[in-house]
């Protein structure tokens, strides 16, 4: 049945895929949502066809995310419960294996006591009804963009931990569902292997309102849904959507952008390969002016990797320069001395000796 697009009621099914062009707007079998109609008026879209099936409108959980700040889990019988979270924590190894962490992570993940703490955190946040439905969405529709949600949660995760900002489950969340709104990107762009047009880019950066707009229209509060909006900010006001800078962006922001970038560089995409972690944090300094210089250097205290170059100081006092890391064990440094010795010294975990601090102006 064919309508007119000011006839569009929420919950009517799309019977056939619309395109623009090349580029395929939505998908056979999409629901249309507050989001979807609005997208679809921006694009010029005047009617479409749909099915005369609909499906049940979305019911908002029974805790309140505005409302309450305590853990949620869904409501299961005991032995299921027991059974879901024996699920939950296979979910969490699985996806740590698939982004081959040991080569990203440096040795931040090497410590069991802190591989602990940061499994529990993501079952507290995943536990929660309307986060695991829509991870579970997320990774149905684009697969990396799931994994890279993980990913970024929990890198966020971990810096926050270091620089002692905890306590935040609204970050937890926010970190966790920061890329929702891939799904109402289409996926031929998201994985396209050609450079985007004009056209194209706009699409993929509307993901960052579209998030924003999904979470609020099913009752996540601002705390969390904006950072789904923030995550592309930068501090210099050279981010999306809008463009602010440093003054109106939280630590928690800041945090968030960083774990982004990095975990994006780290990664491979249809269209380039993965940088390692010393090439990722020498594009990072390369643009620092975009970055928390505080929150960039805890990245890399975090993870152990330094790129070669970096001024660093030494848990002996001294301070040194990195002149040598290997890529598939970047938390291995060999350095020199600045004054006095000129021999290289592995810094590793196993060393008596320590980075401390680092000179991001090296």
């Amino acid at each position: 049945m064919k309508k007119k697009l000011g006839d569009l009621k929420i919950g009517d099914i799309l019977e056939k895929d619309i395109w623009k062009g090349d580029i395929l707007l939505l998908k056979e079998g999409s629901q249309i949502t507050k989001p979807k109609l609005d997208k679809l008026r921006r694009w010029g879209v005047t009617s479409i066809v749909v099915s005369k099936k609909t499906l049940p409108s979305f019911q908002k959980s029974v805790h309140s995310l505005s409302k309450k700040k305590n853990k949620m889990t869904i409501f299961y019988g005991k032995n299921q419960l027991i059974d879901h979270e024996v699920k939950l924590r296979k979910l969490f190894y699985e996806t740590l294996t698939e982004l081959g962490h040991e080569y990203r992570y440096g040795h931040a993940l090497q410590d069991q006591h802190t591989l602990k703490w940061l499994e529990e955190r993501f079952l507290t946040t995943i536990s929660n009804t309307e986060v695991f439905q829509l991870m579970m969405e997320l990774k149905e529709y684009d697969t990396y963009s799931y994994h890279h949600s993980i990913d970024v949660f929990m890198l966020s995760s971990l810096l926050a931990k270091r620089l002692d900002y905890l306590g935040s489950e609204e970050f937890s969340i926010g970190t966790m569902l920061h890329d929702i709104g891939k799904t109402v990107i289409p996926t031929n762009l998201l994985n396209k292997e050609d450079s985007l047009s004009d056209f194209e880019f706009q699409i993929i950066k509307s993901h960052a309102v579209e998030g924003f707009n999904l979470l609020n229209g099913k009752g996540f509060p601002k705390s969390i849904s904006r950072y789904c909006r923030t995550h592309h900010e930068r501090l210099d006001g050279s981010g999306y959507p809008k463009g602010i800078k440093a003054k109106s962006l939280t630590v928690f922001d800041r945090i968030l952008m960083i774990a982004d970038t990095y975990c994006a560089l780290t990664s491979n995409r249809p269209y380039r390969k993965s940088f390692t972690a010393n090439e990722a944090l020498l594009i990072m300094l390369g643009n620092s002016e975009q970055f928390d210089p505080t929150i960039l250097q805890q990245l890399m205290l975090e993870i152990g990797v330094f790129p070669v170059g970096s001024v660093v100081s030494l848990s002996n006092g001294k301070k040194a320069k990195v002149v040598e890391i290997n890529d598939y064990q970047p938390f291995a440094s060999f350095v020199t001395y600045l004054e006095g010795l000129k021999d290289s010294i592995l810094i590793s975990k196993e060393s008596s000796l320590s980075i401390t601090s680092i000179q991001l102006d090296h």
